[in-house]
């Protein structure tokens, strides 16, 4: 129990079998008394460990198993390794049928499980980060080589990063360039107004 607390992502899954509703915001295409209830709350850094245990969170229940029962994320992370997050995002739009939500904020790589999901929510006074990508080079190398291949890998998973919020929001490529270049913070509004978000509420 106390190693649980200490973990630096958080995760909560709750599976219910009783049916639910959601005011106006269960999407139609399963029928609201089939569903069973599936949440996952992610809070923290994202790293290769915080997203893999997330993932073996979802692979879990059998409420969250099941692709026609609404998945729901809620979203606290300042972001991560965007390497293991792009991973991630192709998994979470294999699965589908996703809600994700900020109610607070949230940043950089952290964007991209936002965009995963099918309906995303912000909540009126909650903000995201959008930013140009940044690595830090921590390792020692013996010749330009290895900078190289690792400034390629970044300039691979930054094209990536643009291409993904472009496909989810409507945005072209040069605008969300932009975006990321000036340091955009958005309101919930402005989310809502450029794509990032399909709903925002009090």
């Amino acid at each position: 129990m106390i190693k649980s607390l200490l973990v630096a992502a958080l995760f909560t899954v709750l599976s219910l079998s009783n049916a639910y509703a959601q005011e106006n915001l269960v999407t139609s295409s399963t029928p609201m008394e089939d569903k069973a209830r599936c949440e996952v709350r992610f809070m923290g850094e994202m790293t290769d460990e915080s997203l893999n245990e997330f993932l073996d969170h979802i692979a879990g229940p059998e409420a969250c198993r099941n692709q026609k029962n609404v998945l729901k994320i809620k979203i606290q992370s300042g972001g991560g390794a965007l390497d293991p997050m792009i991973f991630t995002f192709i998994q979470l739009r294999e699965r589908g049928n996703i809600q994700t939500s900020i109610d607070h904020s949230s940043a950089s790589a952290a964007v991209l499980m936002f965009l995963a999901g099918d309906t995303r929510i912000m909540k009126a006074g909650s903000t995201l980060l959008v930013h140009r990508i940044s690595r830090f080079v921590e390792n020692h190398f013996d010749d330009i080589s290895g900078i190289s291949e690792l400034m390629n890998g970044y300039k691979l998973a930054s094209k990536r990063y643009v291409e993904i919020v472009s496909e989810r929001t409507g945005l072209s490529l040069a605008e969300v360039s932009k975006l990321m270049g000036e340091r955009t913070y958005l309101s919930a509004e402005e989310a809502l107004k450029l794509g990032f978000a399909t709903a925002v509420v009090p």
